[in-house]
C-alpha cells in the first residue's frame, strides 16, 4: 500500500504541469474533465446550502483549479495535496484572487494529517478516489471531518461506462463473466426523461451542431491530425473504477447518505471515433448530453461520475 502510493505521488509530483494543461485547458482531442467536475461541485454546493462563507476541505486539491472559484465565492479553504509541485502551481493559480489569506495549504496525505478536531461544510475529493489504496478507509475519514449536515463531493471513475466504450475494458468484463452484473445495474438506470431536459438537449443538439458546422467549414485541418501538442505523462499509475450501486454501498457502510449522482465526460459516440473526426468535433458532440448529467441515465455514457454524500 506505502508502495502504491509512493508511486501516485512521484507520479503526479513528475507530471504536474501536463496533468493540469490536460485537465484544465482546450485541447482539440482532450475533454475539458477539470472544468466541467468544477461547475457540477459548484451546484450542489448551492443546491445544498444557498450561501458562501463555508468550511471546505479540498482532498488532493492538485493545482487549485477548484479553489479559485471557492475563494472568489467568499469561502474558507483547506487544501491538501501529496505532491509539493501540484501545491505550488496551486499556490500560484489562488494568488490572482486576492484572498489567499482564506486559504491554507497542507503537504501531505489525509490519512495522517491531523487537522486538530476541524469539521467542515463540505469535502471534495476531485481526481483522487481511483488512486487510493482503502476507499473505505478514505469514505470514514471523509465522515469523522464533516459537520453535521455536511456534504462530500467526490468523483468516480465509472466502471458501468465499459459496457458503453466497446474496448478493451468490456473485453475485461466480459472475459472476468462480469458484465452480465454491470448490464443488471445499467438497466436500474432507465427512466422517463422529463420534457425539459428533452427539450433542453434538443436547443442543445441544435446549437452544437450549427458551431461544428462552422468550425469545420472554416478549418484547413486534416482528419485524425492535432492542431497542437498535446500533454505527455511519464510513467503511469493504476486507477480503480467503480459503479453507482458500488459506491452507494460503502459509502452508507461508512454512514454517509448518497444525495445524487451526475455523470461526468459523457460519450454521445463510441471512444475510438474521437481522433478519426476532425479536432473537438467529438467532444462537442457529447456536450450535447449535458442536460442529462444529472439524471440516473447518465451514468450509462459517462465515463466518470460524481456522487454528493451527506453525514
Amino acid at each position: 500500500m506505502e508502495d502504491n502510493k509512493q508511486q501516485v505521488k512521484d507520479y503526479f509530483s513528475r507530471n504536474a504541469a501536463s496533468w493540469v494543461a490536460e485537465q484544465y485547458t482546450d485541447q482539440d482531442y482532450c475533454y475539458p474533465v477539470g472544468p466541467n467536475r468544477i461547475r457540477i461541485a459548484l451546484h450542489a454546493i448551492d443546491k445544498h446550502y444557498g450561501r458562501s462563507g463555508l468550511r471546505v476541505l479540498d482532498i488532493g486539491c492538485g493545482g487549485g483549479a477548484f479553489c479559485v472559484p471557492l475563494l472568489l465565492r467568499g469561502d474558507h479553504i483547506t487544501a491538501i495535496d501529496l505532491s509539493a509541485k501540484m501545491l505550488q502551481i496551486a499556490r500560484e493559480n489562488v494568488q490572482a484572487t486576492g484572498r489567499t489569506q482564506n486559504i491554507h495549504f497542507i503537504h501531505g496525505d489525509i490519512e495522517s494529517t491531523q487537522l486538530q478536531g476541524e469539521r467542515f461544510d463540505v469535502i471534495s475529493a476531485l481526481g483522487l478516489y481511483e488512486y487510493l489504496d482503502d476507499g473505505n478507509a478514505f469514505l470514514r475519514k471523509v465522515k469523522s471531518l464533516l459537520a453535521p449536515g455536511g456534504i462530500a463531493i467526490i468523483d468516480f471513475r465509472n466502471r458501468l461506462f465499459n459496457m458503453a466504450s466497446i474496448s478493451a475494458y468490456t473485453e475485461q468484463e466480459i472475459t472476468n463473466n462480469t458484465a452480465a452484473k454491470l448490464i443488471t445495474e445499467i438497466n436500474t438506470l432507465y427512466s422517463a426523461i422529463p420534457t425539459e431536459v428533452a427539450h433542453e438537449f434538443i436547443k442543445t443538439t441544435t446549437r452544437i451542431s450549427a458551431d461544428i458546422a462552422a468550425d469545420v467549414d472554416g478549418s484547413d485541418s486534416s482528419i485524425g491530425t492535432t492542431q497542437q501538442l498535446e500533454p505527455e505523462h511519464v510513467g503511469t499509475v493504476t486507477a480503480t473504477q467503480q459503479t453507482p450501486d458500488e459506491v452507494r454501498k460503502l459509502a452508507e457502510a461508512c454512514g454517509l447518505t448518497i444525495t445524487g449522482y451526475y455523470g461526468v465526460h459523457p460519450h454521445l459516440l463510441v471512444p475510438k471515433l474521437n481522433r478519426l473526426l476532425p479536432p473537438k468535433v467529438f467532444n462537442s458532440l457529447s456536450d450535447a448530453l449535458l442536460p442529462f448529467e444529472h439524471l440516473p441515465i447518465s451514468l450509462i455514457w459517462s465515463s466518470k461520475f460524481i456522487g454528493v454524500f451527506k453525514k
